[in-house]
C-alpha cells in the first residue's frame, strides 16, 4: 500500500476509500460542476454531496468535531471535492518510519465505488513542487493523473489539470492535499488560499487525533494493569469477574481482591468519576492506596477514610470516586464500608437477597469524613455480587438496565460457579443494550465456603 526510496522519487501508494457506483462516460464540454452535478444525479446512493447553505454557498464541516483520523481524512477529501470543486481529491500522508514513504490516506470521487487511488512524487511532479516551495502549486493542463482504480476511473474522470498544497502539523510538512480537474483550469490565489486553509484545518484535525490517540493508548495501558488475574479460588472463597470496556475511553472501574494474615481476604470494587488518562491516572492511585492501608491491617472504615483525607490533601479536587471495601474473616464474617458505591447484593444460599447499602459519602470530594462499618455473617453456599454502575446504568433508548433486572438475573441464577454468574450478567447487560455501552461495567461475584 505504500511507495518508498532514499528520496521519496518515484514513490507510488494506493488507499481503499468507498463512494458510490461510477457514472457514464464524461460528456464532451462538460465542467466540473456539471460533472459534479450529474454524478450525484446518477449515484444510487442516498445523501451525496451535503446540502449548501442558504443562497448557495457550501458550509464546509467542522473538521474538530471528530478525533477519529479516517473520519477526518474522509471528510478532508470529500470538502476539497465540494468547495473546488474538484472530481478527484486525494490526502497524502508520509510515513512515521525511518524510510521516506508516503500514502494516499483519502481518495474520493462522488459517484466512483470502491476507488484506489496512486500518484508519483517526484521533485517536478505536482505534490513534490508543492511540497519543496512549501505552499501551493498547480498545473493548469497537462498534469500527470494519478493511477486510479478500478481502471476504467481514468475514463470516467478524465484528468487535465491538479492543484496541490503541503499539509502541515506543528509546522512539519506531513502531507499534502491534492485536487485534479477534468478540464484545462487557470488556478489563481482563490483555489490556493482554499486549499491551504482546508490544509491549515486538516493539519490541526489531524494533531488532535494524534495527541488523543495517544491518551487513550496511555489510558489502555494503565486499565489494562487495574484488571486484576485472579484465581477460580481465594482463601476458600470462589471467584467470579469480568469487565466490559466501554469503547474508545478508558474509564475508571477497578475491583481487588488481596489476601491478609490470618487468612482474611481484603475486597475492593470502586469507580472514578471521569474517563481518559485522568480518569486512569486517579484510579490507578486509588486502587493502590486503597490496597496499601488494607495490607497495614485498618479496617475497611478506616480504609476509606484515610483514602478520602489523602485524595482531598493531595490530589486537584475534580476526581473522586466510590469505593466498596470489605474484609472477609475466614468464618464468614464480613465487616464493610461503602462510599457511595451501588449496593452490593447479598444472594443467600436459599436464594433470598439482601443490599449492602451506603454507610458514608463519596471518597477524594469532601474532608473529614467519616464511613459507618457494618457487619453481615455468610454462610456455605452464599454468594455476594458487587458490580459498578455502568451496570445497572447502561441504558437502552432511555430505558436503565436497573436494579430490578439485576436483582432478577441474581435470582434465575442456579447457583454455578461465580463465574458463570457475572457472564450471564454481562451478557443480559448487552443483550438489553445492544452491544452500545455508554460507561464501563465491571462485575465481581464471590461464594462463601
Amino acid at each position: 500500500m505504500h511507495g518508498k526510496s532514499g528520496s521519496r522519487d518515484n514513490a507510488r501508494t494506493e488507499s481503499l476509500v468507498t463512494a458510490a457506483r461510477g457514472p457514464t462516460p464524461v460528456a464532451a464540454g462538460e465542467t466540473d460542476q456539471q460533472l459534479l452535478e450529474r454524478v450525484e444525479q446518477e449515484s444510487p446512493q442516498p445523501g451525496g454531496r451535503r446540502a449548501p447553505e442558504p443562497g448557495g454557498r457550501y458550509a464546509p464541516p467542522e473538521l474538530g468535531c471528530s478525533l477519529d483520523r479516517d473520519e477526518v481524512l474522509r471528510t478532508v477529501a470529500e470538502t476539497m471535492v465540494e468547495t473546488l470543486p474538484a472530481p478527484v481529491c486525494l490526502v497524502i500522508l508520509f510515513g512515521d518510519d525511518e524510510a521516506p514513504t508516503f500514502q494516499v490516506q483519502a481518495a474520493y470521487a462522488p459517484g466512483i465505488h470502491a476507488m484506489e487511488a496512486a500518484t508519483s512524487l517526484t521533485p517536478h511532479s505536482l505534490v513534490g513542487r508543492a511540497i519543496a516551495s512549501g505552499r501551493a502549486a498547480w498545473t493548469e493542463d497537462g498534469a500527470e493523473p494519478p493511477r486510479l482504480v478500478p481502471r476504467d476511473a481514468g475514463a470516467r474522470l478524465p484528468i487535465r489539470s491538479g492543484i496541490a498544497a503541503p499539509l502541515s502539523v506543528d509546522g512539519e510538512v506531513t502531507g499534502a492535499l491534492v485536487a485534479y480537474h477534468s478540464t484545462p483550469r487557470a488556478y489563481g490565489p482563490r483555489e490556493a488560499e482554499l486549499l491551504a486553509t482546508l490544509a491549515a484545518r486538516a493539519g490541526a484535525a489531524l494533531r488532535n487525533c494524534a495527541l488523543y490517540e495517544r491518551q487513550r493508548e496511555i489510558a489502555d495501558t494503565l486499565q489494562r494493569s487495574f484488571a486484576p488475574s485472579l484465581p477460580g479460588t481465594i482463601a476458600g472463597v470462589e471467584v467470579g469477574h469480568t469487565c466490559l470496556p466501554h469503547a474508545g475511553q478508558a474509564g475508571g472501574d477497578f475491583y481487588d481482591l488481596a489476601p491478609l494474615p490470618d487468612g482474611r481476604l481484603a475486597i475492593l470494587v470502586g469507580d472514578v468519576s471521569g474517563s481518559g488518562v485522568r480518569a486512569a491516572v486517579h484510579t490507578a492511585m486509588g486502587k493502590y492506596m486503597a490496597r496499601a492501608f488494607a495490607f497495614e491491617a485498618h479496617p475497611p472504615g478506616v480504609v476509606l477514610r484515610q483514602l478520602n483525607d489523602a485524595m482531598c490533601a493531595h490530589g486537584t479536587g475534580d476526581c473522586f470516586l466510590t469505593l466498596f471495601a470489605g474484609e472477609l474473616h475466614p468464618g464468614g464474617r464480613l465487616r464493610y464500608a461503602n462510599g457511595a458505591h451501588p449496593s452490593p447484593i447479598l444472594r443467600r444460599a436459599r436464594g433470598s437477597l439482601s443490599l449492602l447499602g451506603t454507610t458514608g459519602t463519596v471518597v477524594g470530594l469532601l474532608p473529614e469524613q467519616q464511613y459507618t462499618e457494618r457487619q453481615v455473617q455468610l454462610e456455605p453456599g452464599d454468594t455476594l455480587l458487587l458490580y459498578t454502575d455502568g451496570v445497572i446504568e447502561a441504558a437502552r433508548r432511555g430505558e436503565l438496565f436497573g436494579p430490578a433486572r439485576l436483582q432478577a438475573v441474581l435470582r434465575q441464577w442456579n447457583g454455578g460457579h461465580p463465574q458463570e454468574l457475572v457472564d450471564h450478567l454481562l451478557d443480559a447487560v448487552r443483550r438489553f443494550t445492544g452491544g452500545h455501552l455508554a460507561d464501563d461495567a465491571a462485575a465481581l461475584a464471590l461464594r462463601f465456603g
